[in-house]
């Protein structure tokens, strides 16, 4: 018998399947009323990068994304943003660029808080350049827009990476699919006008907790999808990765979650 986590992958790759095709169902779905899952509107994706590396680690997950953002904002702290620009465009040929340096050093947060107002798409996805996005992540995510009534999307459970000592953990497992008061900074996809409104605090570590913090404030509905296509990497294991994390072994954890 197939075992639980064999069975959830298998599950995750017939619904990816099944919305996949959704376009040629359109009209008939329309007819009977019933909403499309695929998602709709353009995305733009916001991040912060402080060195070089960091950026082409970024831009190594946008342009691998099925479905490309229209729309990338990367704030540069401390680095040249003509070349930053020159580098974003290169890559990304088809993508609408915009690209802020700062003029002293800031906090992961500001730099966020910064490329929401300068993002005009429907919907804005935060990546964070440490971690790593399968090529479905966006594609994934954004259907869900169709098929709940969230206004912040992400994933509560998701796997980490410790490079320093090889382990791979599953983040609270089976935190999915459901309403929760909070989902990963690295995971956020949001409509825009929320995340506008809700901002980011001028924090570097935690600014993802703080933003979970304020959607509960404001009632803002916070829903936790799948637990893949997303790998957090991180030098040590932090509080908030170790609380209700489950050790999968030492072994790399791409074979685990980009699916």
């Amino acid at each position: 018998m197939a075992d639980a986590g064999h069975l959830a992958r298998e599950a995750h790759l017939a619904w990816r399947a099944r919305t996949s095709v959704t376009p040629l169902l359109d009209p008939v779905l329309d007819t009977l009323g019933v909403p499309s899952v695929r998602g709709s509107g353009a995305i733009t994706a916001i991040t912060a990068v402080s060195d070089p590396a960091e950026l082409d680690r970024l831009l190594a997950q946008v342009t691998r994304q099925v479905e490309r953002p229209g729309q990338i904002v990367v704030v540069a702290d401390g680095l040249d943003a003509g070349l930053v620009d020159k580098t974003v465009r290169q890559s990304c040929p088809d993508v609408d660029v915009v690209v802020r340096a700062t003029q002293e050093p800031v906090t992961r947060g500001a730099a966020l808080d910064r490329a929401i107002r300068l993002a005009d798409g429907d919907y804005v996805a935060v990546l964070d350049a440490r971690d790593l996005y399968g090529e479905h992540y966006l594609a994934d995510l954004v259907r869900h827009f169709a098929s709940t009534d969230a206004e912040v999307l992400g994933k509560a459970s998701f796997y980490a990476h410790l490079p320093q000592t090889g382990a791979t953990l599953l983040r609270q497992p089976g935190a999915e699919h459901r309403f929760l008061p909070e989902v990963a900074g690295g995971t956020v996809l949001a409509r825009r006008q929320v995340l506008t409104g809700l901002g980011f605090a001028d924090v570097s570590e935690e600014w993802g907790e703080v933003l979970m913090r304020q959607c509960r404030t404001d009632g803002v509905r916070v829903y936790s999808a799948d637990q893949y296509s997303y790998v957090c990497v991180r030098d040590s294991a932090e509080g908030s990765l170790l609380g209700s994390a489950r050790l999968e072994g030492y072994v790399p954890a791409e074979p685990l979650a980009l699916i």
